[in-house]
């Protein structure tokens, strides 16, 4: 039985990053390419752009050498372009309710201290 085909060509991108990372890169570029066309409003300011965040287009890397210059200056190019692109909006995650347990029935706030020693005792489950 011959081994399963790759779903597409190895090229010399995928070879060095995979599949999961050059599904990542793309993400990436295309993420980028969508905040500049959305946020700027200048359309030669906006070529520049467009033309700066091409070099971190995993699939215009052609050849090995093509990669490891892209890898390379990966962090440089994408540093250049927060100022316009910015860093994806974190969620601010929010506080677990207050732990209610027989040692708390009332539910009052727990110190992360109390936490650890009622996570230990006998009975209680890990939060």
């Amino acid at each position: 039985m011959l081994p399963p085909t790759p779903e597409e060509p190895v090229s010399p991108a995928h070879a060095r990053l995979g599949s999961e990372g050059l599904a990542r890169l793309r993400a990436r570029f295309a993420d980028v390419s969508a905040t500049i066309s959305r946020r700027v409003q200048d359309e030669g300011r906006r070529q520049q752009l467009h033309e700066l965040a091409e070099r971190l287009n995993p699939d215009s890397w052609v050849t090995a050498e093509e990669v490891q210059r892209g890898l390379d200056e990966y962090e440089t190019v994408l540093a250049s372009l927060r100022e316009v692109v910015g860093r994806r909006r974190r969620r601010k995650r929010s506080r677990p309710a207050p732990m209610i347990s027989a040692g708390n029935p009332a539910g009052q706030a727990v110190s992360s201290e109390e936490e650890e020693d009622e996570g230990d005792s006998e009975g209680s489950e890990p939060a």
